[in-house]
């Protein structure tokens, strides 16, 4: 394949260099924006390999064939159970209204009411199963041209017909040489071919830290494996669409680059004792996870940075109590997230 390249190869480690050890999470969150990156290095936890979840179906295995079966089967008798029971309230109904009283057709209304509600909240998920089921027994086998390094769009099912068994990783893998850590979301494995899969929440177009995680995965992979891996995929969550993101010589100048900057900010930090700046454009603190402000409740939603737990500074208060933000409690301001924005700006009249 043309366009693979061949990891470099250090003569010392990162540790004896005096450069700190990085996990992937903490490297993208460092070039989307340095404060969330000290954020992340300050919590010290490990690659998730996907962003925090959103969607109300993310508890659904939607994307393991024998999972979705295994599912189907433990919810479907429970709906065949309230179905019978509908019958029987209408069956119970109807004879009790004819041949006792009108008004208990009134009491299997209410039995109706109760049935209908269960119903509604059983069924979606069940159509959601069925769904990815028939996509899953209708994909035809498709992989991305290993010979072109433009990203590709793919099907997740495809990938699976096309022979990959998904997988996954207990613990972190670790390289010493380049001083960095982490674990992919999910992996689909062929023999001695290994992608790594990172599950996006945004279905906006990819920024330059995507390109450097699936990077670092597809070089953690196979410097700690001893595998070949071409490419990752960035799964859109939620759907079965996905991003082949080509592993070549621009993916890895990405890592280095990236990679880079990252350490410098931290060792900034730690050599002059200064925070970084916020960022210049409000735009990535409107929508910011980090300064996301949420409820708190003492003992629970503290920020613990460097085996330290913070006091916190309120963003703002309403009704439900105080509002406050891990990049707030952190660096002692009010980040300028969209919440705070409509809570604090004055309404015209």
């Amino acid at each position: 394949m043309e366009n693979r390249v061949q990891s470099h190869r250090f003569t010392t480690t990162q540790q004896e260099r005096g450069l700190p050890v990085l996990g992937i999470h903490v490297m993208t969150e460092l070039e989307y924006c340095p404060r969330a990156g000290v954020v992340a290095y300050g919590e010290g936890r490990d690659d998730p390999g996907e962003d925090p979840p959103v969607e109300n179906l993310d508890y659904l295995p939607l994307y393991d064939l024998s999972e979705i079966n295994r599912e189907l089967n433990q919810r479907c008798p429970v709906v065949y159970r309230w179905l019978v029971l509908a019958a029987a309230v209408i069956v119970l109904t109807l004879i009790l209204t004819l041949l006792v009283r009108w008004y208990f057709i009134f009491c299997g209304a209410i039995g109706l009411v109760v049935v209908i509600a269960a119903l509604i909240d059983l069924i979606p998920p069940i159509i959601t199963l069925v769904r990815c089921r028939a996509n899953a027994m209708s994909a035809q086998p498709r992989t991305p041209d290993p010979d072109s390094p433009e990203d590709e769009v793919v099907n997740w099912w495809e990938m699976r017909r096309s022979g990959f068994e998904i997988g996954a990783y207990k613990e972190a893998l670790f390289d010493a040489e380049l001083g960095l850590k982490g674990k992919p979301w999910k992996i689909l494995r062929d023999y001695d071919v290994v992608i790594p899969v990172f599950k996006r929440n945004s279905s906006k177009p990819l920024h330059r830290q995507d390109y450097a995680r699936i990077a670092a995965y597809c070089q953690l992979i196979e410097r700690c494996e001893g595998v070949t891996s071409p490419y990752g995929l960035v799964l859109q969550a939620g759907t079965h669409r996905a991003i082949a993101i080509k592993h070549t010589a621009a993916a890895q100048e990405t890592l280095r680059v990236v990679l880079e900057q990252a350490r410098s900010i931290i060792r900034d930090m730690v050599t002059s004792g200064q925070d970084p700046l916020p960022p210049h454009s409000t735009g990535l603190c409107r929508n910011c996870p980090i300064g996301y402000p949420r409820v708190y409740r003492p003992g629970e939603t503290e920020l613990i940075s460097n085996k330290q737990q913070l006091p916190i500074v309120p963003a703002y208060q309403t009704v439900r109590g105080v509002f406050h933000s891990k990049c707030g409690d952190r660096f002692r301001w009010v980040p300028r997230h969209a919440r705070v924005e409509r809570r604090t700006t004055p309404q015209r009249r």
